[in-house]
């Protein structure tokens, strides 16, 4: 009964936020030149779709960070994609979209998946990388190594984040007493990590508390080597999550998927910037976790490189440039 308490709490706070967004919206006289609207967008757009054109701000720039039409059904699997429900949702999602002069996304492989999604223009969408957090993850040595090497993932265990690969390369190296895995974080596959320490995986850790940013930077100052995402699925190809950002920033070797989006974008910086495996490969995973963790000097190289990826590509100074002008409407540099 509290949960339920709490969840219909939520949902009206969800609720009345957006309706006061919206009446503040429409009353707003002269009318607003520019609107960005943050994720997530869809619900406020949606509302917007309804009224008038010269009721609505000129130029809306909408943040879909996330389609929640593609992580209900295509990526958590809880409707199927025939449900009413489920139809109802990308209808309002596509008119949603459909409203903005410019909709913002993290990748170019998720502006050319959304454009097909809602049949919609590929210009309307336009990649900006993710917002870091520059002030807790900045860059920071590698930790003095105190015998084992420790292997670092944070992740909500969402299916795209492969966490069945992880244990079962964990698996693969519980005879190697140098290595050790630290999983921090919880979520829909948390299960998978349950079963792997009752039966007792004794070379994991897993805290799965959450923790702030300054508390997560101390877990991946702590960490030799960081994991990406290794899930077998399609969003997987499409994505660089957030722990990347944080990861690189801070100058960590990465272990991650080879991706869509990690091919074109080693192809952009001129160099691969992270040790790419087989998505879903426990074996390949396993092999380059002890391929770095016997080679100090390689971790080196590696981290030096994530830092300078993060530098060329995803900091924050790009994302501003990028988000200015699409909010200002001028072509992006």
């Amino acid at each position: 009964m509290r949960a339920r308490g709490g969840l219909l709490s939520k949902a009206w706070k969800f609720v009345s936020a957006h309706a006061r967004v919206i009446a503040k919206g429409l009353a707003m006289r002269p009318r607003p030149v520019r609107a960005y609207v943050p994720y997530p967008a869809p619900i406020l757009l949606f509302a917007w779709s309804l009224v008038p054109r010269g009721l609505r701000p000129r130029r809306i720039v909408a943040d879909a960070f996330i389609s929640l039409f593609d992580t209900v059904v295509n990526d958590r699997g809880l409707l199927r994609p025939a449900d009413w429900r489920a139809r109802i949702l990308w209808r309002i999602e596509r008119r949603a979209y459909g409203i903005a002069d410019a909709v913002i996304v993290d990748t170019d492989q998720n502006a050319e998946f959304y454009a097909s999604l809602f049949r919609l223009p590929r210009e309307l969408f336009i990649a900006v990388p993710l917002a870091t957090n520059e002030r807790e993850f900045t860059l920071s040595p590698p930790p003095v190594h105190r015998g084992a090497c420790n292997v670092l993932f944070v992740g909500t265990l969402v299916p795209l984040h492969g966490i069945s690969t992880i244990v079962d390369a964990a698996k693969l190296l519980a005879g190697r007493q140098d290595i050790r895995f630290t999983i921090v974080g919880t979520g829909q596959q948390a299960e998978i990590l349950e079963s792997a320490l009752r039966a007792g995986a004794a070379n994991m850790t897993w805290e799965r508390e959450w923790k702030t940013p300054a508390q997560l930077a101390f877990c991946i100052r702590q960490a030799d080597i960081c994991l990406g995402v290794f899930g077998g699925g399609p969003k997987t190809q499409r994505v660089c999550p957030y722990k990347v950002y944080a990861y690189a920033s801070m100058g960590r070797p990465i272990i991650t998927a080879r991706t869509a989006w990690l091919e074109r974008a080693a192809a952009r910086f001129g160099q691969m910037p992270f040790t790419a495996v087989t998505a879903a490969d426990a074996e390949a995973l396993a092999a380059e976790i002890a391929r770095l963790a016997d080679d100090e000097a390689l971790r080196g190289v590696m981290a030096s490189r994530a830092s300078e990826f993060y530098g060329a590509v995803l900091a924050n100074r790009i994302t501003f440039t990028a988000l200015r002008a699409s909010i200002l409407g001028e072509a992006n540099p």
